[in-house]
C-alpha cells in the first residue's frame, strides 16, 4: 500500500470564495503582462480562481494561480504545467479549455505558476447536489457527458483522477469537467508524480490505495460514485476519511441506486458494473458514455416509440375493419348472384424458441446452476411490463449465483430493452427479433459465458415476453375493431 495521501482529503477544486488566499495577488494585478486580474472568483486548497481581463485578445478569461507556498520548487510549478497540458490535450467541447500557462512573481516576491483558461458561467454541481438528487434524466446527461469527457482522455493516455461533483461545472452548453490538477498518464504510479494530492476519499478506487498503476478503470469508479450520487443524492459509501477507507470492506456487491422514480434498469445496473471492485468488471468510459447516449435517446425518443407502435397497431386495425366492411357490406362491381369471398390469412402464433445444449454447461467462474423449475399449470398472464422486469430479474440472480458474466448480462438486458421498445411491425417481424437474441444466448454458450440451466430459463422468459406482446397487440387491435 502507497503512503496514506494527504490527510484533508480535500478536493483539488477551487469552489469555495470564503476560503483564505496566501498568494499576494490582487485586483489590478497584471499577470504575464497581459491578463489583468479583477475579481478572485474562488479558493481552494492549492490555487485561487481569477476572473480577469485577456488584454492581447480582448476577452475575458479564467486564471488559476497557485498558492505562493505550494509553488516554491521545480516539482511544485511542475504540477500546474501537468494539468495545463493534460487539459489541452484533450479535445471535447465538454473538457476545460486551456489557453495558457506561465509564471509570475507575487508582490511579496515568490515564484508562483498560473494556468488560463475559458471563463465559464455556471454552477458546481456539488453545490446543486446540496439540494438532493437530480431528475434520472438530468443525472443522466450530466454523467454522460463527464463519461464522454473522460473517454476522450483515456483515448489520449490520460488518467484525470479526481472525478467529483465539485470538479463538475454545469453551463448552458452542458457539463463540463474541470481540474486535470492531479492527472497522471496511463501507467504511472502514484509516487512517480509530483502532485502533493491524492484525490477525494469517497472518489478513490480500491485498487489506488494498493498503489496501482494510472489506468481508466480508476476514473470509471469515480464515475460510478459520481452517478450514484446524482441519482439518489448520496455516495454509495459512507467513509469519507482516509482512514476509513483503508479498512472498508468492499467484498459484497456493489449497491443498488434504489428509490429512483422510473430510472431505467439499465442504468441501474451500469452504475454497480463502474462500482465494481475489481477494475476488469468495469465498463470503460466509452462504453458508459455510449449506454447513457441510447438511454437519452430512448427517453427522448419515448413518445415517439409509443406513437409508432401504436401507429402500427392501428394500422392493422384499419386493415381488419377493412377487410370485415368488404366481406359484409355491398359489393360495388360484383354482378348480382356472385359472392366475393374475402381473403383470409392467419397468423400462426410463434413458436417458441429452444435453446440447446452447449459444449459446456457453465462459466468458468459459476458456481453450480438452479435446475429450472417446471410446472404442468399453464403461467400466468403477464403484461409486457412484467414479463421484461422477469427476464432481468433472471439476468440479476444469474450475475449474483455467478452463472453469466456480467458484461454478458448486461448485452442481453440492452437487447431486452431495445425489443420491449420497439418489438417490430408485423408478427414475423417480432419472432425473428426474439429468435436473434436466442442465437446470441447460443453463442454465449459455447462460449461458456453462460450456464445452461439459465440459458434455458432466460429461453422461456423470451417466449413468455414474446406472448406477452402479442397479447397486447392483440388486445389494441381488438379494441380498434367495430363492435
Amino acid at each position: 500500500m502507497t503512503d496514506r495521501p494527504p490527510k484533508a482529503g480535500t478536493p483539488t477544486t477551487i469552489e469555495d470564495p470564503q476560503a483564505p488566499a496566501d498568494t499576494a495577488l490582487s485586483d489590478g494585478d497584471r499577470l504575464g503582462n497581459r491578463y489583468l486580474l479583477r475579481s478572485r472568483i474562488g479558493a481552494g486548497g492549492m490555487s485561487v480562481v481569477w476572473k480577469a481581463w485577456d488584454e492581447a485578445l480582448q476577452r475575458p478569461v479564467a486564471v488559476k494561480v497557485m498558492h505562493a507556498p505550494l509553488s516554491s520548487g521545480p516539482g511544485d510549478r511542475e504540477t500546474i504545467r501537468r494539468e495545463a497540458r493534460a487539459a489541452a490535450r484533450i479535445e471535447h467541447p465538454n473538457a476545460m479549455e486551456v489557453y495558457d500557462v506561465g509564471e509570475t512573481i507575487t508582490s511579496g516576491g515568490r515564484l508562483t505558476s498560473y494556468v488560463v483558461m475559458r471563463l465559464l458561467d455556471g454552477h458546481s454541481l456539488a453545490d446543486l447536489l446540496d439540494d438532493g438528487p437530480l431528475a434520472w434524466q438530468d443525472a443522466v446527461d450530466v454523467v454522460c457527458r463527464v463519461a464522454e469527457v473522460l473517454a476522450a482522455a483515456h483515448g489520449r493516455g490520460i488518467v484525470h483522477r479526481d472525478v467529483t461533483p465539485e470538479n463538475v461545472m454545469l453551463t448552458d452548453d452542458g457539463a463540463k469537467l474541470l481540474d486535470f490538477g492531479i492527472a497522471a498518464r496511463v501507467g504511472e504510479r502514484d509516487d512517480e508524480i509530483s502532485s502533493p494530492v491524492f484525490g477525494t476519499p469517497p472518489y478513490v478506487a480500491p485498487e489506488r490505495l494498493r498503489g496501482a498503476e494510472a489506468a481508466g478503470a480508476t476514473d470509471v469508479y469515480a464515475l460510478g460514485v459520481l452517478m450514484f450520487q446524482v441519482l439518489t443524492g448520496r455516495p454509495p459509501y459512507p467513509e469519507t476519511t482516509w482512514e476509513e477507507l483503508e479498512t472498508a470492506d468492499r467484498t459484497d456487491r456493489p449497491p443498488r441506486p434504489g428509490g429512483v422514480a422510473g430510472l431505467p434498469r439499465r442504468v441501474a445496473r451500469l452504475c454497480r458494473r463502474c462500482l465494481a471492485t475489481d477494475p476488469a468488471d468495469r465498463p470503460t468510459a466509452a462504453e458508459v458514455a455510449a449506454v447513457l447516449n441510447k438511454v437519452l435517446y430512448s427517453e427522448s425518443h419515448h413518445v415517439q416509440r409509443i406513437a409508432h407502435r401504436f401507429l402500427w397497431i392501428a394500422t392493422a386495425c384499419l386493415v381488419i375493419v377493412a377487410t370485415a366492411i368488404v366481406a359484409t357490406g355491398p359489393s360495388l362491381r360484383a354482378p348480382s348472384g356472385e359472392r366475393t369471398e374475402p381473403a383470409t390469412s392467419e397468423a400462426a402464433p410463434p413458436a417458441p424458441g429452444v435453446i440447446g445444449e452447449a459444449p459446456s454447461p457453465s462459466p468458468s467462474r459459476s458456481r453450480r446452476s438452479p435446475s429450472p423449475t417446471h410446472s404442468s399449470a399453464p403461467p400466468a398472464a403477464l403484461s409486457v411490463a412484467q414479463a421484461a422486469a422477469a427476464a432481468h430479474e433472471l439476468l440479476d440472480r444469474g450475475v449474483a449465483e455467478g452463472t453469466i458474466r456480467p458484461d454478458v448480462a448486461f448485452d442481453f438486458s440492452q437487447q431486452i430493452d431495445t425489443f420491449v421498445g420497439d418489438p417490430g411491425p408485423e408478427p414475423a417481424e417480432r419472432q425473428r427479433r426474439l429468435d436473434n437474441i436466442r442465437r446470441h444466448i447460443t453463442d454465449r454458450l459455447r462460449e461458456e459465458a453462460i450456464a445452461q440451466a439459465l440459458a434455458t430459463e432466460l429461453d422461456a422468459a423470451l417466449t413468455t415476453l414474446g406472448t406477452a406482446v402479442e397479447r397486447e397487440v392483440a388486445g389494441a387491435s381488438a379494441a380498434a375493431s367495430p363492435g
